[in-house]
């Protein structure tokens, strides 16, 4: 503005302040599976403020900007789940004014998962006296998806973790001479993992090299005792194993345990013979299979009930007192049926369970959820208890 021959600045009023807000995408969106948005937004109040910019935000992270009419902004590589997003106008004189946020939710693309894979630059599979080895990792299906890190490994040994903003190529340097199995494994933000199908490389000649699928892994299960299985006072254990897909591993030995102890080691493919320290209780085995090239797998525990052929009380270890719940009851002509159950703390499970009417056993159950019937003649609730026996966690 000219006065008396003068530029001054034209003037800012107090009551001009510009607002801004998102018009698209609109409050409490849901988008199916997208790989881009269009943020728009609508400017009011500018009066004599000029635009300079305006940013975007998912949440707190900055997402990108626009500098020219109509100022939107294309949002590409869409986070899944849910997001807030919001919009930041700045003026020329500096003036920052923030939009309200707006909540959206995008589904994930389910029908597709991403997919790794990797490539050895020179295309062969030996080399001889090679020191260093440059590779390229190719993500497909990656959808709306973000990649936060790609890890590299050598067999089973996590070798390097790398971003994948900076770059698809990496060099593994003073690599190991002998055969050696390569893969790498895509980790998403939102937790997805992915691994590429191993490639086998060796840096000097060796005839006798062996190939490690590294998607096929040994597996081992117990088959004997089986699951739940009542034992008498046995002097000794005969745990039998079974071995799953082995591959080309070398299968090194099986280690034993008793819930976290370890209670021996065998060969491969043979019965171990648990003869010492045998328990009287309800306890958890398991066995863990090692290889030669260091993979260790463990197997799901059975859990064996071993307990005394005598039925005297004072033989039972790790008693535990339970709570009674009435659970139903029937009129008879001799008073009432009632089914009752015996409620156990938290965590643990019972060899028995015994129930008693002022100190006299009126019966027992040895399977979850412990209950009877119990023919309440007097209709008296009072004196009713009942006691687990060989209880453990």
């Amino acid at each position: 503005m000219i006065v008396g021959g003068l530029n001054i600045p034209s003037p800012i009023l107090a009551y001009e302040i510009p607002t801004i807000e998102l018009t698209n995408p609109s409050h409490f969106t849901e988008y199916p599976f997208i790989k881009n948005m269009l943020l728009e937004v609508k400017i009011s109040n500018l009066g004599n403020h000029r635009i300079d910019h305006v940013e975007y935000y998912q949440g707190v992270n900055y997402i990108g900007r626009s500098d020219h009419y109509p100022y939107n902004f294309i949002w590409q590589q869409v986070a899944v789940d849910t997001s807030y997003l919001s919009a930041v106008l700045v003026t020329k004189d500096g003036f920052r004014a923030g939009s309200p946020a707006v909540k959206i939710n995008v589904k994930r693309n389910i029908a597709v998962d991403p997919k790794i894979k990797l490539e050895i630059l020179d295309h062969s599979s030996c080399s001889h006296c090679a020191t260093n080895l440059t590779m390229k990792y190719e993500i497909k299906d990656l959808g709306n998806r973000q990649a936060k890190n790609i890890e590299f490994y050598r067999g089973t040994h996590l070798v390097a973790v790398y971003n994948p903003e900076v770059s698809n190529y990496f060099t593994w340097y003073n690599i190991d001479h002998g055969p050696v199995d390569l893969s790498v494994v895509l980790v998403t933000r939102d937790g997805f993992r992915v691994g590429s199908p191993a490639v086998h490389y060796c840096s000097s000649y060796n005839s006798e090299a062996k190939y490690y699928d590294l998607n096929v892994r040994p597996t081992i299960k117990i088959v004997s005792p089986i699951k739940n299985q009542s034992l008498y006072r046995p002097d000794s254990l005969d745990i039998v194993t079974e071995i799953q897909n082995p591959g080309n591993f070398k299968i090194k030995k099986v280690e034993y345990y008793k819930g976290i102890y370890k209670i021996g080691e065998q060969e491969p493919y043979k019965t171990f013979h648990w003869t010492k320290n045998i328990p009287n209780s309800i306890i958890d085995i398991s066995a863990v299979l090692i290889t030669e090239e260091g993979y260790k797998v463990g197997s799901p525990a059975v859990r064996v009930n071993i307990n005394r052929d005598t039925d005297d009380e004072a033989s039972y270890d790790n008693s535990l007192k339970a709570t009674i719940k009435v659970i139903d009851n029937d009129k008879n002509n001799k008073g009432e049926l009632i089914s009752l159950e015996a409620v156990i703390p938290n965590g643990f499970n019972c060899y028995k369970v015994k129930f008693y009417s002022n100190d006299n056993v009126i019966g027992e159950d040895q399977t979850y959820p412990y209950q009877i019937k119990w023919e309440n003649i007097r209709n008296n609730y009072q004196n009713i208890s009942a006691k687990g026996f060989n209880c453990t966690k």
